[in-house]
């Protein structure tokens, strides 16, 4: 079936309706700006009968959104994007008197736009209906607040007007800005669901840096995040350099660019490890107290924050003088080949502790780095963020997906061991040495745990 299955069906029964049935929105804007429309939005008397007819007519699945605003949605998982990213219709009662004052309590002038779903296919110029000069705003690139009331009826617009300033790469207008200025202490009545998912929408954009810099400087970063937890002059530089790098992946770690794009790509990582760089905090649970926060988004954030290994790693960039000496070790006598190894055993112990997470790690420290050094120290920074990163794509990660040489059980059945917190310590060893290249079958790796129990019996 066509995606345009479910929109001919619904121009089908737009036909019978007895009242007009608007588009509305962000399918507008997307339309006009040539972008694809996934999302259609519909304003109309007598919403949720209608949505509930449609769906049973286009077998979409029914959802009621508000009961109190009449507000209904179609989902069809079989024609979006994916079944992560659904088509979708939204029906909404048309608030007011007309469909003008219905616009007038919209947010920006882009979204402020209407055309008859009837003419959608071909429209003419008389059947845009444009009451605030929102095409043209679209055609100049601006954000534009639809009135003074549209930030003081909901403060969260102050994010938003960023959030699509970074998505169409657009200029929010002065006169929007001094809207946003006031409306900024406001943004602690709003609930921390709706600021995280418009903050996350805003961080996954692949260039927010400049619009971040303005949030900062109009006093929202500050109202979302204590200024005690965020530097924002090292952030203003970190960031744009992270951006950089992510937007040339092929060209800056072609070993491993596909695998690292799939993983930002995946969850929110991508808005996480931004969140990461922008807030520099060693106690990222405490600063993003005003956030909403899944448990596996805070561990998340929790890892790419803690980055003291890969920090002093990248730092010294293959210097033996700013390597972390194991106990015992003395830094002159760490020639090149011993340097490598121990190099590669603290890095097998970060990736083995923080999996894939690591990768993020690696990549908040290095933004870090690249922002406070010279041409030369981000050089060689750079160069160690490459040797880590094959390192675990090309090293470590096989290793830690296949199954594990040994078991608890085979500590049991094959070394006499009885269960205890002892095994923990000793399954994670085996595995350090599994990485590091000291044993590769089980028979090499229950043989080196034979060798270690013996030596810890002396």
């Amino acid at each position: 079936m066509a995606r345009s299955d479910p929109l001919n069906t619904l121009r089908r029964l737009a036909s019978t309706h007895p009242q007009p049935i608007w588009l509305v929105g962000g399918c507008v804007r997307d339309r006009l700006l040539g972008r694809e429309v996934l999302d259609y939005d519909c304003v109309l008397r007598g919403s949720l009968e209608f949505a509930r007819r449609f769906a049973a007519a286009a077998q979409g699945a029914f959802v009621l959104l508000d009961d109190e605003r009449d507000t209904a949605r179609v989902v069809f998982k079989r024609y979006g994007r994916s079944p992560r990213e659904p088509l979708t219709v939204d029906f909404a009662e048309l608030r007011g008197a007309s469909l003008t004052d219905d616009l007038a309590q919209r947010d920006f002038t882009l979204n402020a736009i209407a055309c008859p779903l009837a003419a959608w296919e071909n429209p003419t110029e008389a059947d845009w209906c444009d009451p605030f000069s929102g095409r043209e705003d679209l055609r100049q690139g601006c954000i534009r607040a639809v009135s003074v009331r549209a930030l003081e009826d909901d403060p969260l617009r102050a994010l938003r007007a960023f959030r699509f300033a970074a998505q169409l790469d657009f200029t929010v207008v002065p006169e929007t800005k001094i809207l946003i200025r006031q409306a900024a202490p406001r943004l602690r009545e709003v609930a921390a669901e709706r600021i995280t998912g418009e903050l996350f929408k805003l961080l996954a954009t692949p260039r927010c840096a400049a619009v971040v810099q303005e949030m900062q400087e109009l006093g929202l970063w500050a109202e979302l995040f204590a200024p005690a937890e965020t530097d924002g002059e090292a952030a203003a530089r970190a960031l744009p350099a992270l951006e950089g790098v992510l937007a040339h992946l092929p060209a800056v770690f072609p070993p491993c660019a596909e695998r690292l794009a799939a993983y930002l790509r995946a969850e929110d990582h991508l808005a996480l490890l931004k969140l990461a760089v922008l807030l520099c905090s060693s106690a990222p649970a405490r600063a993003t107290r005003r956030l909403a926060l899944s448990r596996a988004q805070r561990r998340c954030l929790h890892t790419y924050a803690a980055g003291a290994i890969p920090r002093a790693l990248l730092k010294a960039g293959g210097r033996a003088e700013d390597v972390p000496a194991r106990q015992g070790d003395r830094q002159a006598d760490l020639n090149t080949s011993t340097l490598q190894r121990l190099k590669t055993a603290i890095w097998a112990r970060h990736f083995r502790r923080r999996g894939e997470d690591g990768v993020g790690a690696v990549l908040v420290q290095w933004a870090w780095l690249h922002a406070r050094g010279d041409e030369a120290f981000r050089e060689r920074v750079s160069l160690a963020v490459q040797e880590a990163l094959n390192l675990y794509y090309h090293r470590f990660e096989p290793v830690l997906r296949r199954p594990r040489l040994v078991t608890g059980y085979d500590l049991q059945e094959e070394l006499g061991l009885s269960p205890g917190p002892r095994f923990k310590g000793l399954l994670a060893s085996v595995l350090q040495a599994e990485l590091v290249g000291q044993v590769r079958t089980r028979e090499e790796a229950l043989a080196w745990l034979r060798r270690r129990l013996r030596r810890d019996r002396r």
